[in-house]
């Protein structure tokens, strides 16, 4: 192919063929690390097998540049911090939010319904709504191996009037929901870059 960059973000896939690829002396390797995971199993993995084999390393938290350095003795000068790979002048600006419209306040919750993404807090949330009574109604986006304990957990807790699964949607679909949304939810057990909040930003 005849590539000079390979960038490997979060992937023991893109990991596992470094040998064959540094045969190439002038191939640079890029490794990103976009998250922190309990069990740290990528950075183990990476770093413990193929640290000199990475030219780089770019990570999204100082704590987490520290730990690279602290427990798998990486280089400082070897890694990059980027807060979730976004440029800090958009981080930091003062967009004003909208005001919701009168009614029910609209809450999207988008993703996969999937521990990683811990959805069943949705339904803790949904039943403390219920109990004060708020006009609030939470629309679940999105499928997953724990859709059916959700829908279980709103039969049990009496939940139909306040969450919502809506299942799978389309693209544009999704994008329409985002507009409707008053407050977008996100409840995840962790992770570091979602797309659930990255959107094209008009740059003209």
């Amino acid at each position: 192919k005849k590539f000079h960059t390979l960038y490997i973000i979060h992937s023991k896939v893109g990991v596992c063929p470094l040998p064959l690829v540094k045969a190439h002396p002038k191939i640079k390797v890029v490794g990103q690390l976009p998250l922190v995971e309990p069990v740290r199993r990528l950075p183990h993995f990476g770093l413990s097998r193929y640290k000199n084999l990475i030219d780089r390393n770019i990570v999204i938290t100082e704590h987490l540049k520290q730990e690279l350095i602290n427990r798998y003795y990486a280089e400082p000068d070897d890694i990059s911090v980027i807060y979730l790979g976004l440029p800090w002048s958009r981080m930091t600006g003062n967009t004003p939010s909208p005001i919701p419209e009168p009614g029910p306040l609209t809450v999207l919750v988008p993703g996969r319904l999937d521990p990683q993404k811990a959805p069943l807090r949705v339904v803790e949330i949904a039943r403390r709504i219920k109990q004060a009574g708020l006009p609030i109604r939470i629309h679940m986006v999105g499928t997953g191996r724990l859709a059916g304990d959700i829908q279980t957990a709103i039969g049990r807790h009496r939940l139909g009037d306040v969450l919502l699964p809506e299942g799978a949607v389309s693209a544009d679909a999704m994008a329409d929901w985002y507009e409707r949304a008053d407050v977008v939810l996100l409840t995840r057990g962790y992770e570091g870059e979602t797309p659930a909040i990255l959107k094209p930003i008009d740059e003209s």
